[in-house]
């Protein structure tokens, strides 16, 4: 039927407008809240469940669109029963519409054309396949009843509606024009707009989100199946991707490792403090964190004013003692200096902890859990580390 051209957790959906207010015109305003009023499968407003923004979704998303598909008139592209294509790269379908029988996305009046939704992705299966660009290209025939100016102004409205929803929530890096860039079905448009954008990642803005946003629009004359002559075909494109598209495996990766970075940056900070990086022989900072965590948590404590906290020698194996216990007036710390010395990050966090679940939070040994175990002879990793905190915070709430 066509010539073949062509992210765990990657899927980059065009066409997936968000809900977002604009402040433009009021003719746009308008405009926006008709298409957001019509089950729209084009601009996919019904599906507002997903962040479609964000580079990981759950496997099942393309199917469920495939299967979404046919309430608005769309239909897998096949050829002698093939619906799943390959250009060298990757694998992908085609979803198709005839503009004749289905109206769903307040094109012009009496519109005749298709629409084609094309959805790219490793060389997987259906249920496993991370989507990593879509590409949408409108039809529409110049005739009698929809004048060339009416579908160039409706495509002009498309344009500023795709690029204003991108421009609302992104930041424009570049922007460029291509004049040799080719359609789905290998002719060339006429014109494409290219916008390099990127936003931080959300909630933890430690890495950069990047898209390539492509809008096109071009004219195509076909030869009229009855009464021969020729027909023109006015047509618009729009496509987003990650800039790192042609490398999925690295993308995957680097998502991964962002990913992790971003969890590991919030649990290990702690009233403003990466706790990796506290220094571990300011016993009052440190202290302070404790406090902040308690607070985090909701539990009241003394104030930080309150705290007597010495490096002195103490006796046998032990590293640090509290003082304070039962008496909500007062901080009492201290800690062996030699044993503090040598003992890792993550062992001197657990035992202040544990010290102070005695001072401030008046834990016996035997209450809140691990944490609060009589003694620690060994090390302790940074996963044991918060799992025993948060069951200790747990068992005082």
């Amino acid at each position: 039927m066509f010539k073949v051209l062509i992210m765990k957790k990657v899927l980059l959906l065009l066409l997936f407008i968000p809900l977002v207010s604009f402040g433009q015109s009021k003719q746009f305003k308008k405009d926006y809240k008709k298409i957001l009023k019509s089950p729209s499968f084009l601009f996919m407003t019904d599906w507002r469940e997903s962040n479609f923004d964000n580079i990981t979704y759950s496997k099942n998303v393309l199917s469920q669109i495939i299967s979404n598909s046919a309430k608005y008139g769309y239909k897998l592209s096949r050829t002698d029963d093939k619906f799943i294509f390959n250009d060298g790269l990757y694998n992908f379908i085609v979803l198709e519409k005839d503009l004749y029988d289905f109206n769903y996305e307040s094109f012009p009046a009496y519109s005749i054309g298709y629409v084609y939704k094309k959805f790219y992705f490793p060389k997987v299966s259906i249920d496993e396949a991370i989507v990593v660009k879509v590409e949408t290209e409108i039809s529409l025939l110049e005739y009698g009843n929809v004048s060339s100016s009416t579908i160039i102004n409706y495509f002009e409205f498309v344009k500023n509606f795709v690029k204003r929803s991108y421009l609302e929530r992104y930041n424009l890096e570049s922007s460029s024009q291509k004049y040799d860039k080719k359609s789905m079905f290998d002719k060339y448009y006429d014109l494409v707009d290219v916008y390099k954008i990127w936003r931080m990642n959300e909630p933890i803005n430690d890495f950069k989100i990047e898209r390539i946003l492509s809008i096109g629009n071009g004219k195509e004359q076909r030869i009229k199946k009855t009464a021969g002559g020729l027909s023109n075909y006015f047509k618009i494109v729009f496509s987003i991707e990650s800039p790192t598209t042609y490398n999925v495996d690295s993308t995957l990766e680097k998502i991964s490792k962002q990913s992790n970075e971003s969890y590991n940056k919030l649990r290990f900070t702690i009233g403003g403090n990466d706790i990796r990086e506290s220094n571990i022989y300011d016993l009052k900072s440190m202290v302070n964190i404790f406090l902040e965590d308690c607070k985090k948590n909701n539990i009241s404590t003394p104030l930080l004013t309150t705290l007597r906290a010495t490096f002195e020698p103490l006796d046998g194996n032990t590293i640090a003692l509290s003082y304070g216990a039962n008496n909500d007036s007062a901080i009492v710390i201290k800690v062996d200096p030699n044993k503090w010395a040598s003992a890792s990050k993550v062992k001197r966090w657990y035992i202040l902890y544990h010290e102070l679940g005695h001072d401030v939070l008046n834990l016996d040994h035997g209450e809140g859990g691990k944490m609060m175990f009589n003694f620690a002879d060994r090390d302790y990793s940074w996963n044991e580390f918060f799992e025993d905190k948060k069951y200790m915070f747990d068992f005082v709430k």
